[in-house]
């Protein structure tokens, strides 16, 4: 534990946190001294991550079901200081025209609608116990450059970025500042899965280690980053860049 870190003690909830990203998120958290709870629909792979971090809790819950997100927030013991809504899914190789209504609605739903319950509810009870707190959204790179056949996923992006600059307008004033966070590539099992065929890394050629992209979250969370709201934070390593050149 770090005990001069500006994050000792605080109360932290990633969601999506049983692998990739969010777990990542977590342990970098929990190193800083913070006590955090990992939401992830993977109850068992939460629980077992949880194990290994200290002071962890993993509770195993969908990020779609509002009503679910509402009566975690509502019934939690302590409002959390800083709410990450991390959690998504990717399908790539869909084009517009060849996606159906129902990848159109999962893609929706598990990239928008479970980020915006979790901001949502999240944000509803630092208001209600009066707590100046941190939301924070994972986005992607594809949230502001378009890239073939992920017509769907950018849409739900694109329309995170939106909620996040709507949503940090109106609960600034309260003393809830929301930012996003936009990466690119990173070395996850999905990239690992996808990458003989579905890669473009950028400038530096190579996909970020979760390392690279988790310290963003902890300045976003932190006192240096107060006078932050509705920003878009993005880690690619140069590849909106090229995406934009080409």
């Amino acid at each position: 534990m770090n005990t001069h870190s500006p994050h000792n003690g605080k109360r932290i909830v990633v969601t999506g946190a049983a692998r990739g990203i969010g777990r990542g998120i977590a342990e970098r958290f929990a190193a800083a001294g913070a006590f955090v709870t990992l939401l992830d629909r993977d109850g068992d792979e939460a629980r077992r991550v949880a194990e290994g971090i200290r002071d962890a809790t993993a509770v195993e819950l969908d990020v779609t079901d509002s009503d679910a997100m509402k009566c975690f927030f509502a019934d939690a013991e302590y409002p959390f200081d800083v709410v990450i809504a991390n959690a998504g899914v990717s399908l790539p190789g869909q084009s517009a025209l060849e996606t159906s209504d129902e990848t159109w609605g999962w893609l929706m739903d598990n990239n928008l609608k479970g980020a915006f319950n979790t901001m949502r509810h999240g944000a509803a009870r630092m208001l209600a116990d009066g707590v100046s707190g941190r939301v924070i959204a994972t986005s992607s790179v594809a949230g502001i450059a378009a890239e073939p056949g992920y017509a769907v996923y950018a849409a739900a992006k694109w329309g995170l970025m939106g909620l996040v600059k709507s949503m940090a307008m109106e609960l600034a004033p309260s003393g809830i500042l929301v930012n996003g966070v936009c990466p690119g590539d990173v070395q996850t099992r999905f990239l690992s899965e996808t990458a003989a065929t579905d890669v473009y890394s950028g400038a530096l050629g190579r996909p970020a280690r979760i390392d690279e992209i988790t310290g963003i979250y902890l300045w976003l969370a932190g006192p240096e980053a107060s006078y932050a709201v509705g920003e878009t934070v993005v880690l690619d390593g140069g590849l909106s860049l090229s995406a934009m050149a080409r």
